[in-house]
């Protein structure tokens, strides 16, 4: 009874003070920076002198940065010392896009240039862009329109790079070289950019063999390169895991199509190929008539995988100095023999045909069967295959407006005959038309 009446003492527990984030350690907050923008971790950097020092390890999340004052652009850009400043402040930073400067304000000189460097006056400058190894944890580099001479080895010397995008838009194809950003530079060069996954290169001073780019063959996904001392053989990219576009158009690799197999480029969603390897699907001119059944044959296997590229098939024609080239004594007159080849996509059907310079197609050499016709409750299936007959009806229409609708490809007899009638028929109805208008 004595314990039940006695004063029960109120015990009161003191909560414990919460944690702040000045209570987080460097590495913490070098974590959190690494969510932010450069533009909030500038700012962030300047609560107390932790944060300073967190911000000099964080790794900023990529974010555009602009450098370069080049009038073609309206975006806001910001001056190369910024750049110095950034390499101190935030080394960490992960994205930075170079543009070039109004003349006569440039980039130093690197290796090797062409010609002797321009004097330039105090008061413009040149800025020296090695500040850019400064950048160790640098994951995208572009480099757009910047008038660069030489070979620049700090830009290869970024081991955490994924990106890389050297492009001049100045830069023509018909006269040579004409452009600003002249980089010398070799693929092998690359084995200092041993997790890049994205590769694009256009106007620049880039040689050697697509072979080098084994050194990215677990990780590289994207690879367009448009320079003519580029070369080597397409097959070296075939067994590359992770790659899923490729464009060497403009380049002077070699191969042939015939020569991918099933197992060749599985993931690839799309690719561009160079005119020298032979049946790409950029520029091809044919050897013999007897290559292109077996060339539409491999372009139909690889469309299984690839379905947009049996469409971006372009210039397919039949070489002039081929010995299958026949001509006849009324084709300047007439109608030109059917020497061109145009790919026919009809709903989930592909074929092909022969074509002359004045759109006067030949029969259609299917690849695929014709489609089963599906049941009237399937109505999606059913409204498929009735867009699929309307093509159908268009192509044969067509067809039947063609002097050569009854063949897939005349011989020379028959193409001369085609040629004569036409020919006699054109003369006719200019004599209808001189009568009816006298």
């Amino acid at each position: 009874n004595a314990m039940l009446g006695s004063k029960r003492k109120s015990i009161e527990i003191e909560p414990a003070p919460l944690a702040t984030i000045d209570d987080f350690s460097s590495e913490i907050i070098a974590i959190v920076l690494g969510f932010l923008t450069w533009q909030d971790a500038l700012q962030a950097r300047t609560c107390n002198k932790k944060w300073v020092e967190a911000s000099k390890v964080a790794i900023i999340a990529p974010s555009e940065y602009i450098i370069g004052r080049y009038r073609m652009y309206e975006r806001p850009v910001r001056s190369f010392r910024a750049l110095a400043t950034m390499s101190n402040v935030l080394p960490g930073l992960t994205q930075i896009d170079l543009l070039d400067f109004d003349y006569p304000t440039r980039y130093n000189y690197g290796e090797d240039p062409d010609g002797e460097e321009e004097v330039i006056p105090l008061r413009y400058g040149v800025h020296n862009i090695q500040i850019i190894s400064r950048f160790a944890k640098l994951r995208c580099l572009s480099l757009c329109d910047v008038s660069l001479n030489g070979r620049y080895p700090c830009l290869f010397n970024l081991p955490l790079l994924q990106k890389l995008h050297i492009n001049d838009n100045r830069y023509k194809y018909s006269r040579g070289w004409d452009g600003r950003t002249k980089v010398k530079w070799d693929l092998e060069l690359l084995a200092g950019l041993p997790h890049l996954k994205d590769l694009f290169v256009q106007g620049t001073k880039l040689s050697g063999n697509i072979k080098s780019l084994r050194i990215l063959f677990h990780t590289l996904e994207t690879v367009k390169l448009n320079a003519r001392d580029v070369g080597g053989d397409l097959m070296e990219l075939a067994e590359f895991p992770c790659l899923r576009t490729m464009d060497l158009d403009g380049t002077n690799v070699t191969g042939d199509v015939r020569d991918i197999k099933e197992t060749d480029f599985t993931n690839l969603n799309e690719m561009f190929l160079s005119g020298n390897v032979y049946g790409s699907n950029v520029y091809c001119e044919f050897d013999c008539i007897a290559d292109v059944p077996s060339v539409m044959q491999a372009y139909h296997r690889l469309s299984k995988r690839i379905p947009s590229l049996f469409e971006k098939i372009r210039r397919w024609y039949l070489d002039l100095n081929s010995t299958d080239q026949y001509y006849s004594e009324y084709h300047n007159y007439g109608i030109d023999p059917p020497f061109f080849i145009e790919p026919v996509k009809v709903g989930p059907r592909l074929g092909w045909r022969w074509i002359n310079d004045q759109k006067h197609p030949c029969k259609v050499n299917w690849l695929d069967p014709e489609p089963e016709i599906p049941s009237e409750d399937d109505y999606v299936a059913r409204s498929k295959y009735d867009s699929y007959v309307r093509d159908l009806q268009d192509i044969e229409l067509e067809l039947q407006a063609s002097p050569f609708k009854d063949c897939y490809l005349p011989t020379e007899e028959e193409y001369c005959r085609l040629s004569k009638e036409f020919d006699e028929n054109r003369v006719f109805s200019d004599d209808e038309d001189d009568s009816c208008g006298e």
